[in-house]
């Protein structure tokens, strides 16, 4: 039967969990494997048929030949659905390039995972990113232009560093470099780059499902709010229609010369003095809040969509605003509604689909959990 696919998952975190039901609406007869942590909120999905736990980059290898092996071997198309499973492929796994399906070739993903290769090919494509200073000659830090942010190159070898690091001096640099060295990490696993200005009202993302870098479906978005910075937590689809385009325009070169396949999302922000749109970064694989995408598909799939008229609010969980209280980055709720309007909307929340109920309330149950300690604290103090 052609929807009878043995499909390989690595990593199903709540982009990724988006990936996978997917993939079972598609192709609801295949037979499905998980790869990935049980920390993954998909590890809680009814989504797939078996899951295989893999916490190690060494595990990577030795997981997929056993799961290979259990579905029968055969042909197998793979998809890398989690930044941390991505970088455990790419370090040290290409072997199973030649033994699985994946949507894009090992370059490709190497290319995009690796900040420095991407950040080349960014500017020889012409698509504008902020400047990079190097952070390995401590003498250097007098003469960056302040301010800047610091992010770990690789997240899993810096787990305890900031996503997203605003640093306003040089004072305040060698503090942050000294607490990441004390913690063992290496300075050459963090990439600095000039500080683009303004507050999220100027935090683009453009993101969709493409083949051979033509989106099949795309959208564009405000990241209005953000807990942690770095972590959207309250999106509104964009409404301006020319800077829709400039924004497609901008990256479409990217996608293209890459022949770029399946999900990918591109972080932009614009500089609120110069209009200036910036490439911050690239995530080849469904990023966290991809099932906004849910409200444009209605009951049809990015595999053969079908659209809706409707435009997209998308909130991390009902009690968004408990999470994302107003700072000096997060706009009120008011002002996101001035920017884009709100004919047309429909709200979106992360994780629910009635039809695999049990991720979405799991992260209200921990939400909840934390929320009564945090209280509990402020209580006791």
């Amino acid at each position: 039967m052609v929807d009878k696919k043995k499909i390989f998952i690595y990593g199903v975190p709540s982009g990724g969990l988006f990936g996978l039901r997917q993939l079972r609406q598609q192709w609801p007869n295949s037979i499905i494997y998980v790869l990935a942590p049980k920390t993954d909120i998909g590890y809680y999905s009814n989504a797939y048929n078996r899951f295989y736990e893999v916490t190690t980059r060494e595990q990577v290898r030795e997981v997929t030949y056993k799961a290979y092996k259990d579905i029968g071997e055969g042909d197998v198309d793979a998809f890398i659905y989690s930044n941390r499973l991505l970088e455990y492929m790419i370090d040290g796994n290409q072997e199973l390039f030649d033994l699985l399906h994946f949507e894009n070739p090992y370059d490709t993903y190497r290319t995009i995972v690796d900040k420095t290769e991407a950040d080349k090919l960014c500017r020889e494509l012409g698509l504008p990113r902020p400047i990079e200073y190097d952070l390995s000659d401590l003498n250097h830090y007098a003469s960056i232009s302040y301010p800047i942010v610091v992010k770990p190159l690789e997240k899993q070898k810096a787990k305890k560093a900031a996503k997203c690091k605003f640093i306003t001096c040089e004072q305040e640099l060698k503090f942050y470099i000294n607490l990441m060295t004390s913690h063992g990490f290496n300075v050459n696993n963090f990439t600095c780059q000039q500080a683009i200005m303004g507050s999220n009202q100027y935090e683009y993302g453009y993101g969709g499902f493409f083949s051979d870098g033509i989106p099949v479906i795309d959208i564009c978005f405000h990241q209005f709010r953000q807990s942690p910075q770095g972590l959207c937590c309250y999106i509104r689809e964009m409404t301006d229609e020319g800077l829709i385009k400039e924004i497609k325009d901008l990256v479409a070169p990217f996608v293209k010369k890459v022949k770029y396949n399946g999900f990918i999302e591109f972080d932009i922000k614009q500089d609120m003095a110069t209009k200036i749109l910036y490439v911050l970064d690239i995530n080849p694989r469904p990023w966290g809040s991809s099932d906004m995408l849910r409200t444009k598909l209605a009951s049809s799939t990015v595999y053969n969509p079908s659209l809706t008229n409707c435009r997209v609010v998308w909130r991390k969980m009902p009690l968004d605003s408990f999470v994302s209280n107003k700072t000096n980055n997060n706009l009120p709720h008011s002002r996101c509604k001035k920017i884009t309007g709100t004919a047309g909307f429909k709200s979106s929340y992360a994780l629910y689909d009635r039809k695999d109920p049990k991720p979405f309330f799991i992260t209200i149950k921990k939400f909840l959990f934390s929320f009564l300690v945090r209280f509990k604290h402020i209580i006791h103090a």
